[in-house]
């Protein structure tokens, strides 16, 4: 059972510092644009399961796109930087930023006039992927699964370094249109079997593991 705590979010308004230098140089690389503004909390951030219809695509996810009627239009297609994937019939069209069941209206839509039966289903078959970092065997590129916790992706990466892991001092860092956010989670409770609610992550999360200091 999945036992993650959101304890609270932090930000630090004015730059970056070197709180966290390894997670630090990896979120510089992945932030685009420059300094972000942050807005207010959001007290249930991670830890509502997003439905599938409602998941937002973004570039390099996989999607497969099938047509009840039509099979010889089914396809799987990545979306391009651009944002953008390519169809038969419709050509190049937007998917970036749409939500699951955005696009399967849009398509729909846009296919009827070439469709008796505009029945169409849309798959993600993977998503851009987190990042894990700090005290784990193997940090790295993660390929984000569905509905993937803060805790799955720790395991992905190998499991904690349990001789340096600083486990009640978990960060995952995100950032949106909203600005830059950090989550700071307590994994302890993973160990001791305690209970509560499991954090889920968003294409591009890092998550830091930070070492804690030798004589604690």
């Amino acid at each position: 059972m999945n036992t993650e705590y959101r304890i609270s979010k932090i930000k630090y308004p004015g730059g970056t510092g070197s709180r966290f230098p390894a997670l630090l140089l990896l979120a510089g690389l992945l932030l685009v644009g420059g300094c972000t503004t942050l807005q207010p909390p959001d007290p249930t951030a991670g830890h509502d399961i997003p439905p599938t219809s409602l998941m937002t695509l973004a570039p390099g996810d996989e999607l497969e796109i099938s047509f009840l009627e039509a099979p010889d239009l089914n396809t799987i297609q990545r979306i391009r930087r651009d944002g953008r994937i390519s169809l038969s019939i419709l050509g190049d069209i937007e998917a970036s930023e749409k939500t699951v069941g955005g696009l399967k209206e849009m398509l729909a839509d846009l296919y009827a006039p070439h469709l008796q039966v505009r029945e169409i289903t849309v798959i993600v078959r993977s998503q851009t992927p987190v990042f894990v970092s700090g005290a784990v065997l193997a940090p790295g590129r993660i390929e984000m699964q569905r509905h993937m916790t803060a805790l799955e992706a720790v395991m992905e990466a190998g499991g904690f370094d349990l001789e340096f892991a600083k486990l009640n001092g978990v960060v995952v860092i995100r950032h949106s249109e909203a600005g830059r956010e950090e989550f700071l989670l307590d994994l302890g409770g993973v160990l001791e079997g305690k209970g509560g609610k499991p954090f889920y992550l968003k294409p591009n999360d890092i998550v830091h593991v930070p070492q804690r200091k030798p004589w604690l």
